[in-house]
């Protein structure tokens, strides 16, 4: 293990960069990040290997976003738009919870002329 540690450190500011490659792509394969991030504070100690994963968590959300708005799109559109029976379900539903919300409310308040002196 020491041998490959000792490598790794030869290979200077490349080695920023494959790790860095490395940790994206594998954030991108669903990886947990805690491990990985542990081991870039092992490898380049804290404020480098902070520098490191924070460049590199960012590269895997950027790369994350644009494969799900150009690569995946018809993808994901498909599976999160309702189809026009859920889409008339949900029409449904927000109408019947604005009517029963509107009843409750409604019966709370205290009519115009309720209080008028007679």
């Amino acid at each position: 293990m020491h041998d490959a540690y000792s490598d790794f450190c030869r290979w200077g500011p490349l080695g920023y960069l494959a790790y860095g490659g490395v940790y994206a792509l594998l954030e991108l394969a669903i990886i947990p990040a805690i491990p990985l991030t542990m081991t870039a504070g092992v490898l380049f100690g804290v404020l480098p290997g902070l520098a490191v994963v924070s460049a590199s968590g960012t590269l895997a959300a950027t790369l994350s976003f644009l494969i799900a708005r150009y690569a995946a799109r018809d993808k994901v559109h498909a599976s999160t738009c309702p189809t026009t029976r859920q889409r008339r379900m949900l029409c449904h539903a927000a109408h019947a919870t604005f009517a029963a919300t509107y009843r409750r409310s409604a019966s709370c308040m205290p009519s115009v002329g309720a209080h008028e002196p007679q």
